[in-house]
């Protein structure tokens, strides 16, 4: 008779833990849908706002610069509320959603990369972010390279710079790191002289499948 009830219990406890891990995973997995719905819908708006302000139909160069110029406005204002107290916890710190980088900005050069480098994606357009190489160091200072049917074209949120070639189209990393002499002439007053377009990787997140994006 005890053998029998050390079987049952046995058993009992065994479905009690496979229950809650079901449970937990479950719970877990809804959380981070809402999480991703969220996220999209915040976007989606972002998208639709440089939509309406610029006129891709026409000029879809305008469409990018728009959204280097919207990008830049959300993160330099967040940035500075919350460059002394940045936020805490696994939100932040160890999943961080992109949501995390357009409230907040906390992540510098990275958090503007992100946030933009995430809207154009909700926009239908493929992107990748560049870490550029300054003064010999790898990764720098982050920006953004979106592609258009014409090939890449290279954005910096951070302090809000874009390239034109000599046709007047906007140009890309490649371009800009072999003729920096005539592109440097294209940067504002308060432009970063140090970001010259030296070298570049690319971050490798979508080599690892399933985990990558």
């Amino acid at each position: 008779m005890r053998k029998i009830l050390r079987f049952f219990r046995k058993i009992f406890l065994n479905t009690s833990i496979l229950l809650f891990l079901n449970g937990l995973l479950l719970g877990f997995s809804i959380y981070f849908k809402l999480e991703s719905n969220y996220e999209d819908e915040l976007f989606t708006s972002l998208v639709e706002n440089v939509i309406e302000t610029a006129n891709p139909s026409k000029n879809l160069d305008s469409f990018f610069i728009s959204s280097m110029r919207l990008t830049h406005t959300l993160e330099v204002n967040r940035q500075n509320i919350f460059r002394d107290n940045k936020p805490k916890g696994l939100k932040a710190n160890f999943f961080r959603p992109a949501v995390v980088d357009l409230m907040t900005g906390d992540g510098d050069c990275g958090s503007y990369a992100v946030v933009l480098a995430r809207l154009l994606k909700s926009a239908g357009y493929k992107v990748r972010i560049a870490q550029m190489q300054v003064h010999g160091v790898n990764a720098g200072h982050m920006v953004v390279e979106a592609k258009k049917r014409s090939g890449w074209i290279v954005l910096d949120p951070t302090v809000n710079q874009y390239f034109k070639k000599p046709d007047g189209s906007l140009a890309s990393f490649k371009d800009v790191q072999q003729n920096w002499d005539y592109y440097k002439k294209q940067t504002h007053s308060n432009y970063v002289q140090s970001y010259k377009y030296e070298g570049v990787r690319y971050t490798n997140w979508s080599k690892i499948p399933y985990l990558g994006n």
